[in-house]
């Protein structure tokens, strides 16, 4: 089945564990990725003291279900990154590693995160701005979410654009106050990159227009603040109301739709914030 890891991959798993970890780095690599072990003895018996280490905590997964092979790509990330020969080639097995997982519909991406062939793909954000301590974290939530866990991908969304609005004041030097909440974040960063409907003059090409679509797009943003306030997660909140993918799907598109916009009007050079043009 897509999506599910074959008990090929995981003993290559556990025989590089086997080869070249110490037992407190493979109870670190699973502590990091949130899955905590079996009691001992519940777990299959295996040859060798690492070996059964790493089966503890993989015994606690379901491994046909989709979502929990997702939970266990962090371990891999950091396993394919630890593979690595001492000029900076590939070690042999990290090649066959590599393809027991694209047999199993996962693929390494550019970044090192692992993800399913199937997923969706969400739109790629300008790459000169976006963070990789911040944004980046929030698109693989997403992107890993969209299918198995709707709740985090509320969350994450909110972020997404919380996160998108901060950067972009930021780059431009306005100060925000840190306790903003979306809505007043979204009006400023809007104002500021000109796409605020208020900033929009009557003259401009198709203003009516443009002045509807740039008004959904800070509803769509406020919305999605609003839905995972709901329902979503976040500052502790429980889920409330039951969630499906296309939740999952509204929230990530309404967001990353709205990070798009707000990147590459940032970095484009023609944009009217830089030469205070009236038209978006």
């Amino acid at each position: 089945m897509a999506g599910t890891l074959s008990k090929a991959t995981i003993r290559a798993l556990l025989d590089e564990f086997a080869a070249s970890w110490t037992i407190r780095t493979i109870e670190d690599v699973f502590t990091d990725a949130g899955i905590v072990p079996v009691a001992p003895g519940e777990a299959p018996e295996e040859q060798g003291e690492r070996r059964t280490t790493a089966r503890q905590y993989l015994h606690s997964l379901d491994l046909s279900d989709p979502r929990d092979c997702l939970t266990l790509m962090p371990v891999f990330e950091l396993v394919l990154e630890d593979m690595m020969n001492w000029d900076g080639t590939p070690a042999p097995q990290r090649v066959r590693l590599l393809e027991r997982l694209r047999r199993d519909g996962f693929e390494r991406q550019p970044d090192g995160t692992i993800r399913p062939t199937s997923a969706v793909v969400l739109p790629t954000l300008p790459s000169s701005q976006v963070d990789e301590a911040v944004l980046r974290e929030h698109l693989t939530r997403l992107e890993r979410g969209l299918e198995g866990d709707p709740a985090v991908v509320i969350g994450s969304s909110k972020e997404l654009i919380e996160s998108v609005c901060k950067l972009v004041l930021q780059r431009l030097t306005i100060e925000y106050d840190e306790n903003d909440d979306v809505p007043a974040l979204v009006k400023v960063t809007l104002k500021a990159l000109k796409l605020h409907p208020e900033t929009l003059a009557p003259t401009a090409p198709a203003g009516e227009a443009v002045k509807r679509i740039l008004g959904s797009l800070a509803s769509m943003a406020v919305g999605v603040a609003e839905l995972r306030n709901k329902i979503g997660t976040g500052h502790g909140r429980g889920v409330t109301l039951k969630l499906s993918p296309r939740h999952a799907h509204l929230a990530a598109g309404a967001a990353t739709t709205f990070a798009r916009l707000l990147l590459e009007t940032l970095e484009d050079p023609e944009a009217p914030w830089r030469a205070g043009q009236d038209s978006p």
